[in-house]
């Protein structure tokens, strides 16, 4: 049987029905729901990727089959650096689709689109736990220069809440802290002493 070629366009505003139900399989894939997903693309979060200047997003076919897409934007390598780079923001390809070359046909694009943008490094977000495509990355000649970790605004207040709390109170709170501790420390010990 002959291997089907993989075709990669650049999305427009045309193949946007064919790039939500791909971004929406992506997003249950790591773990999202459908129904989050879909209230995503009704709120236009793909249009207006679409439609972003400095976002390009190509579309990989296997024959007329929709295989997977790659999502591309420019941006700075960091915030104190005016280097640019081009970020492999998202790429997804189709469980039953892999092995096929489909993902080397979307990377393909990269080193094009950044050098017609005028961009010399090519940076990618992927996601630490999955290994398999760490290594694919790896493979590839990237590596790992940064670890980025996330949390929600709630979890990080709860671990700093002492610390913000003597900031609030000039530092006087941990001061009464210490003493409050040391304090229930020399009691308990005492009635010890005194018990023994």
């Amino acid at each position: 049987m002959a291997r089907t070629t993989v075709r990669v366009v650049r999305a427009d505003s045309d193949d946007l029905g064919t790039l939500e139900q791909l971004w929406v399989e992506s997003r249950i894939a790591t773990g999202q729901t459908r129904d989050w997903a879909g209230r995503m693309v009704r709120d236009g979060r793909v249009r207006s990727a679409v439609e972003h200047p400095d976002v390009r997003i190509f579309l990989a076919f296997n024959g007329t089959e929709p295989a997977g897409f790659l999502v591309l934007a420019r941006s700075p390598l960091g915030a104190m650096t005016d280097e640019p780079s081009v970020l492999i923001d998202q790429m997804y390809v189709q469980p039953d689709l892999r092995r096929r070359g489909v993902a080397r046909a979307l990377l393909a694009v990269v080193p094009l689109t950044a050098e017609s943008i005028g961009v010399g490094v090519i940076t990618a977000a992927v996601p630490a736990p999955q290994r398999e495509l760490n290594r694919f990355f790896a493979r590839l000649g990237f590596a790992s220069t940064t670890t980025l970790r996330s949390t929600s605004v709630a979890t990080l207040r709860r671990h700093l809440e002492p610390e913000l709390a003597a900031e609030r109170a000039g530092g006087q709170s941990v001061v009464r802290l210490r003493r409050s501790i040391r304090g229930r420390a020399r009691t308990r010990h005492a009635a010890a002493g005194e018990a023994g």
